[in-house]
């Protein structure tokens, strides 16, 4: 699993997943890929204002393992939760985002 490494901090962010601008995030279900809206825990990306927090992270596109720079941000849901990601634009419209990794993560 790919791990970036915020500047100047210790914290350690893996890939999430990768969408077109506004679009679901395709996954795999029973073998078929399935539309879902892009969520970070319960916050839905899209709908919400990334209010951007100071730092970027160094990541690496997964799919054609090109570096990109990631900023990071934070987006509030309606019951006051708070999401933190990185994201960066692949290309033009297709945006990868990251999450930081739990302390119980599987890094392997």
């Amino acid at each position: 699993m790919d791990v970036a490494h915020a500047r100047g901090t210790m914290t350690e962010w893996r890939f999430y997943a990768s969408t077109g601008d506004g679009g679901p995030w395709m996954r795999p279900v029973d073998g078929k890929l399935q539309a879902f809206p892009l969520t970070i825990g319960t916050v839905p990306v899209w709908e919400r204002h990334w209010g951007p927090v100071l730092g970027a992270v160094d990541v690496t596109d997964p799919h054609y393992g090109q570096p990109h720079r990631a900023s990071i941000y934070e987006i509030k849901g309606e019951n006051g939760s708070t999401a933190r990601f990185a994201a960066t634009e692949f290309s033009n419209g297709v945006w990868g985002f990251y999450i930081p990794c739990e302390a119980g993560d599987d890094l392997g």
